[in-house]
């Protein structure tokens, strides 16, 4: 705040709310904790109390809605089925006996089946497990080993 900008009015109210506070912290310098402990649980019990009131009208409200609920409550509201929109006709500039073209719609595409993959020879050619154990052990020429 520049001093150019204060008034007579606003450096009044500027001590007024500097006295305030200083009043503020005199009092809690000379009230005991024990004191300050008490006036806070007090104020706490009358906010605790104004919430067990609300509370308590919220319970009597919902109870009653129960009640009223099962002498007969309100059914609930069929539902309202949608009119049919008439065909919406339009005028045409261009004669009456001429043919208007005809937009065919197409339906749903059907996705291609994915192509199989083209088989290796190699795959083919290959010779089972048997085989390749058959043959691994017919070219070893260590004795076997039966341990």
């Amino acid at each position: 705040m520049s001093i150019g900008t204060l008034t007579l009015e606003k450096i009044q109210e500027l001590n007024a709310e500097k006295q305030k506070l200083v009043d503020d912290v005199v009092e809690l310098m000379n009230t005991s904790p024990k004191s300050l402990w008490l006036k806070d649980l007090d104020a706490f019990e009358k906010e605790l109390d104004v919430l067990d009131q609300m509370d308590l009208a919220e319970e009597v409200q919902r109870e009653k809605r129960i009640k009223e609920g099962k002498k007969g409550g309100s059914k609930a509201a069929p539902k309202k089925q949608p009119k049919k929109a008439a065909p919406i006709k339009l005028e045409s500039s261009t004669e009456d006996n001429a043919a208007e073209p005809v937009v065919a719609k197409r339906g749903a595409q059907q996705k291609k089946a994915p192509k199989k993959a083209p088989v290796d020879e190699e795959e083919v050619d290959m010779p089972s497990l048997k085989d390749r154990l058959a043959a691994f052990n017919i070219n070893d020429s260590s004795p076997p080993d039966h341990s």
